[in-house]
């Protein structure tokens, strides 16, 4: 686990589109066609072992065929047909494995929506820490409870192309969480103030607010 600044920065821009500026759009087109490039990558590499090991179980099939089939004109039982039925089932398997694994498309759309979904949302988190952190330290000069602590950030040291980010949150000595974005939501896993563990889910980073901020006044009361 690494510490990591909260503090978000923003690039003057005059033209935005949504929550994102263009600089912050351009940055995340070209991170999704480094993760379309990357996953099209692995996907031909994992797709050339597979069919490597259906070329090598082919090739083990037929020297076993053909010893099979010495073995029954050996005995002259031939006219049976020596089990012919059973290798061409299992030739029949092999060749729609190939076709299986030549015909089946890499996940660049999955993986891209995925991996967008977390750039975007996580940005909007960072940007909720720094208000969070501001806003809990007015509360504290306004409030009676003079010993709380501020607001801690844990970062996990992921990398960009990672379609999760994780970070631990920690509102008080004694009271921490878990926090994971992945696909368009944050899940929140911690022990209430009652002992009892909970996981909760938030498809935006305006409610994951709203829950920090509610669990905040509770420790301030």
């Amino acid at each position: 686990m690494t510490t990591t600044s909260t503090t978000a920065t923003t690039t003057p821009s005059t033209t935005e589109s949504g929550s994102q500026t263009a600089d912050q759009l351009h940055i995340l087109c070209r991170l999704l066609l480094l993760q379309a490039q990357y996953v099209y990558h692995n996907h031909r590499q994992e797709q050339t072992i597979l069919l490597e090991k259906i070329d090598k179980e082919e090739h083990e099939l037929n020297k076993s065929n053909t010893r099979m089939d010495y073995s029954v004109v050996g005995r002259g039982r031939n006219r049976s047909g020596g089990g012919s039925g059973s290798v061409g089932n299992r030739g029949g398997v092999s060749s729609a494995m190939r076709n299986y694994v030549e015909m089946k498309p890499p996940p660049i759309l999955q993986s891209c929506v995925a991996l967008g979904s977390k750039f975007i949302l996580e940005r909007k988190v960072r940007k909720v820490l720094k208000h969070l952190a501001i806003w809990k330290q007015k509360k504290i000069q306004n409030s009676t409870n003079q010993n709380q602590n501020n607001l801690k950030v844990e970062w996990l040291s992921l990398s960009t192309f990672d379609l999760s980010s994780q970070f631990t949150l920690s509102l008080d000595e004694d009271y921490t969480m878990d926090v994971n974005i992945c696909n368009g939501k944050i899940s929140v896993s911690s022990f209430a103030m009652d002992g009892t563990f909970r996981v909760v889910y938030y498809r935006s980073s305006e409610e994951f607010e709203l829950f920090v901020k509610n669990e905040m006044l509770r420790l301030l009361d």
